[in-house]
Order: structure tokens, then sequence, then C-alpha cells
């Protein structure tokens, strides 16, 4: 992945955060005032770079409209660019003023940069991180039909809330993965239909996660497993980590892991620096997916234009 800033020192702590969520960086710039280089400059090499698979951006202001828009274009066409504007606010443009002189922006003209161009825009630092994590870690080519595993209920039901809202479906499991299922989920207090719940028991007895997201993987009819959980001793915490790892190595199908809040996420740059994307809240992961998703399926339709 490239970065591209207007602040060097947010451009720092991303290059420092990025690798604990398993985004590895071909280049980072820092622009500055764009007395000499801008974003438009930049764009336009990084779109054809080699090493640069995803590009990420925090910009204040934008100099030269119609060059950057067309640099803009070109890039998104390429590979997927993830943007945090700022200065769209009074607020906000005052302090761009002062820090980098940037001049105000408008939001409505950014509005209508975000339609023309593919840009992918997020606000909010965590929000950027989120984003740049799944460009870098989901695979091509996403599906639409989810499979939810969780051991808390109440985060069970959030997430299939989350799928609906951002236009995903939840998976229709096949009557030989719930005859599976029914093997070694206990009948009390869980459910085999999707999202799949399977009880606070399984944190204590893993193996309950661990075939549990391997039967699922293996589910012709399921395109991602999104599992909400985690161990809670270090030795059934190390073997959920590394089963979850496994299992999305063997199945080749998108996983995204998601903590219990109030626990550590000490087990994040392990599933990170696998490939696996790691989430701190299951409204967080649903949106990154279906995010990736909609720019892939964008991307596609406007190959070859």
């Amino acid at each position: 992945m490239a970065f591209i800033s207007h602040s060097g020192s947010l451009g720092n702590i991303l290059c420092r955060m990025g690798p604990q969520k398993g985004i590895h960086f071909s280049k980072a710039a820092s622009l500055g005032n764009e007395c000499d280089l801008t974003a438009a400059d930049l764009l336009s090499y990084l779109m054809d770079d080699p090493k640069t698979g995803v590009i990420g951006a925090y910009l204040e202001g934008i100099k030269q409209g119609p060059s950057f828009l067309s640099a803009l274009k070109g890039a998104s066409r390429k590979k997927p660019v993830v943007l945090w504007k700022v200065a769209l606010t009074p607020e906000g443009s005052k302090a761009a003023a002062s820090h980098t002189g940037a001049l105000a922006g408008s939001r409505e003209i950014w509005n209508g940069v975000v339609r023309q161009s593919g840009v992918i825009p997020v606000q909010g630092l965590d929000v950027l991180l989120d984003t740049l994590m799944g460009f870098s870690l989901l695979p091509p080519r996403l599906g639409d039909r989810v499979a939810i595993l969780s051991g808390p209920g109440g985060l069970a039901v959030a997430a299939a809330e989350a799928c609906g809202n951002a236009g995903l479906k939840l998976a229709k499991i096949s009557s030989k993965t719930l005859a599976i299922l029914a093997e070694f989920i206990p009948p009390t207090g869980t459910s085999l239909q999707n999202p799949i719940d399977v009880g606070l028991t399984a944190s204590l007895e893993i193996q309950i996660y661990l075939r549990a997201a391997k039967a699922l993987a293996e589910d012709s009819g399921v395109d991602a497993i999104l599992v909400v959980g985690r161990g809670m001793t270090p030795d059934t915490h190390k073997l959920y980590t590394d089963g979850l790892i496994q299992a999305q190595r063997e199945s080749g199908k998108p996983f995204c892991v998601v903590n219990i809040p109030g626990f550590d996420a000490d087990f994040a740059v392990d599933l990170c620096q696998a490939g696996v994307p790691f989430f701190e809240t299951v409204e967080r992961a649903v949106t990154v997916y279906a995010r990736v998703r909609r720019y892939q399926i964008w991307r596609t339709k406007t190959a070859g234009r």
C-alpha cells in the first residue's frame, strides 16, 4: 500500500500502526503544503506503480481541481483509493488553513468528486485503518452470502442487522452443514440457524468454534464467515487464533474476526499478519467488507471505459 498525506505526523502514525493491521507499505509521502509536488502528481505516479496495490490518502485541501479529479478517476479505475478528506466544515477549514495553508473546500463539491471518481471516502483514523486493512487483506470477487458464527447471542443479532443495513445476505446453511453442526454444538442456549449462536460455552470448549468455522467454510452456499468470539484462557485463546487462521487458509474463503467487547484485542496482530482482518465491532467488520465488495463490483463494471 502507498500513503499520501498532508500531515507528516499522521503519516508517521499510520506507518507505525499499519503493520499491526497487516498493512505493508510500498511508499509513503508527506506533501505538506504542496509547494512542489501535488496529490494529483502522486496519484498519477502510484496508479501505475507495480509495487502498490492500494492507495491511501489524508488530504486537507485540493489544488488544481481538474487535474486532481482526472488523476483520481484514473487511479480509482486501476486500484482502490481510500481517501480521508478534511476541511469540509468551517471549523476544519480554519484548522487546515493554519496547519498547511489549505484553502477551504465545499462539501457539495467534494461529494460530487466522490460520485464521479470511484474514490472510497472515509472519515476518521479508525475508519481509515479498518478500510485500508480490508482492501489489503480481503480477496477479490467477494460474495454477498455471509455466515455469522458467534458466542454472544446479542452480537450475533447485531451482526445480522449490520449485514442487512450493508446490503449483504445471510447465507442459507445447507442441510449437510446443519447436520454436522448439530453433532457438537450444545442443544441448549444455542441456535443453528444463521446467525449460528454457539453460546459462551464455546469460549471454554474452543473446538466448538473451530469445528463450526471449518464446516461453514466448506459450505458452497457461504461466501464469507464473520466470527465473533475468543478463548477465555491463554491456551484456548491461542488455539482459537491459530485455528481460525488455519480454517481461512484451508478454505480460501474470507474470514472477518471480531473481538468480544471488554476483552483485550491481544490476538489482533497475529490474525492480521496472517491475512485475517480483525475488527473491534461487528458493524465495523460488515461495513468494511461491504465497502470492499462494492468497489470490486464498481471496478468490474467500469473496466474498459
